[in-house]
């Protein structure tokens, strides 16, 4: 079932981005995730793409997702090429929890990535989101790729979370996500360590702004300094060449 029939959507580095209401958004996908739907999910940032780019996985590689809009960066990209940014911020550290509260009660989440001590952490977050069945968790270090699919696959999840990072996640998305039978399988990249509480949520006033990203560069600003500095410039260039 196609969600966004009538959404905005701004090609991107030849990724269709889309700009939708967040829980508008978050209820049909978790409507259609209830009548057998089946969801591929990428958030489209400038760490995706640069990855993407510098990985040489073509864009057309995500065709089959739905990819949703993350952050100033995208918000910018699409202003420039299209005329005027996202009017919302689907960024993944706030849709996916709200998808997962959006869900029927009963629903088998499923978190794949991360540390052992991190994922753990997160699953036990996730049990507290409404009436959900933590169906398993598993750290992205202990079995291969093909391991970790057939793991997944065997407890029936209703929904997926990958946190391998990108392009990682992407990748195994694409590779195995069709197979596991879920409703949605989704790339979430660094919230499994909020959940877990391993790192802290900008103020509300910060997010409002689009001004996280500098919260959480004076957090790690070993990890980040290049992403938010030198790396925006490598974003555009991309988006430049890949249209």
């Amino acid at each position: 079932m196609d969600l966004t029939p009538d959404l905005r959507r701004v090609e991107i580095a030849g990724l269709s981005v889309i700009d939708a209401e967040p829980r508008g958004l978050a209820r049909a996908l978790a409507a259609d995730i209830a009548a057998g739907g089946r969801h591929l999910i990428a958030y489209f940032n400038a760490n995706l793409v640069i990855q993407l780019d510098r990985a040489g996985i073509p864009s057309s590689r995500l065709d089959d997702f739905l990819i949703l809009n993350d952050g100033i960066a995208a918000s910018l990209a699409a202003r420039r090429l299209s005329g005027r940014g996202f009017a919302h911020n689907l960024n993944g550290t706030d849709f996916t929890p709200l998808l997962l509260q959006s869900l029927a009660p009963g629903s088998r989440v499923f978190l794949y990535g991360a540390r052992p001590d991190v994922v753990a952490a997160a699953a036990a977050h996730v049990a507290t989101l409404g009436d959900l069945v933590v169906a398993g968790h598993l750290d992205g270090y202990s079995t291969t790729r093909e391991e970790a699919a057939r793991i997944v696959a065997e407890a029936s999840p209703d929904v997926v979370l990958v946190a391998l990072g990108n392009p990682l996640q992407e990748a195994w998305i694409a590779e195995h996500g069709p197979a596991l039978g879920a409703g949605a399988v989704v790339g979430v990249g660094a919230l499994l360590d909020f959940m877990a509480g391993r790192v802290s949520r900008a103020p509300a006033w910060v997010q409002k702004a689009r001004l996280e990203w500098s919260w959480r560069l004076m957090q790690e600003p070993r990890r980040l300094l290049r992403r938010y500095t030198l790396d925006m410039a490598e974003f555009f260039r991309v988006v430049r060449r890949r249209g």
